[in-house]
Formats: C-alpha cells, structure tokens, sequence
C-alpha cells in the first residue's frame, strides 16, 4: 500500500472535485460538502436531531469523516494507525460516492457521475494496488526484453 502524502492530498482534492449533476445544474463535491455541513450544523444548533432518512447528510458526514481520518493519518507517526485511518478514511469516502450513486440514480444527471468519479478512482487503485503493479510492470518489461535478444 503506498502511503505517500501527495497520494493523500490526491484522494482528497479528486472526491472534493467530482462533478455531480444536481436538477439543473451541477456541482462539485467539496462545494455539496460545504453546503451539507452548513446545514447539518445548522440543525445541530437549533437542536433538531439529524434525521437519518436525510440522506445528504449522511453523505456529507461520512465525506468529512472520511477526509479528516486521511488529514489525521498524515500526522500520524504509528504505522499501525496510520494506516488504519488511511484505509477507513478511503472506505467513508467510497461509501459517500455510493450513497450518493444509489440516492441520484433516478436521476437522468447523474448518467455521467461514473465518468467523473475515474481521477478519484485511479488514485484509490494507486494507493492500494501501487506496488504491486509497479513490479508487474518492471517484471513485464524486464521479461519482455531479455526475451526478445
């Protein structure tokens, strides 16, 4: 598994950048996040409870949740930790797109929310299965060379 903190920062901006289509319009998921955790603070204070059949704020919690857990990995000097909180927080991101995937898919807008969930996607691949294919890589090409002469 990398763990790099470009990687980090990477997974965090491409899920805040995915562009999702909202009625008329569309929208990038860092601003939905504000705007969900506006109003899911705004019901804290004025002591209504969160509904859980509130699907966007459970979508924006678990995206906060999700990118703090990564932030708090980056300062984390346990290995052990760090990389829990690193897997978890790649975990409530991906649950975030999902929820809001099965909420939107009525939706004809969010036909090309797949399309724009690919950076958010190779990054994720990159992290977990980086290494890995780093030395597939390096075995193909070493094979496929000396093979070749």
């Amino acid at each position: 598994m990398i763990q790099t903190k470009k990687l980090k920062i990477w997974i965090i901006v491409t899920h805040a950048l995915i562009i999702v289509g909202m009625g008329h319009g569309g929208a990038c998921f860092g601003l939905l996040e504000i705007i969900g955790f506006s109003g899911t603070l705004k019901q804290l204070f004025t002591f209504h409870f969160i509904e859980l059949s509130n699907i966007f704020s459970v979508i924006t919690f678990l995206m906060i949740l999700g990118q703090a857990m990564i932030i708090v990995s980056l300062y984390q000097t346990n290995k052990i930790r760090k990389l829990i909180l690193y897997v978890v927080g790649i975990i409530f991101l991906w649950l975030s797109l999902f929820c809001f995937m099965y909420y939107a898919s009525n939706e004809e807008s969010a036909a090309f929310l797949p399309l724009f969930c690919l950076p958010f996607f190779v990054c994720t691949i990159i992290a977990f299965f980086g290494k890995s294919l780093k030395r597939f890589f390096y075995w193909f090409i070493d094979k496929d060379f000396t093979e070749e002469g």
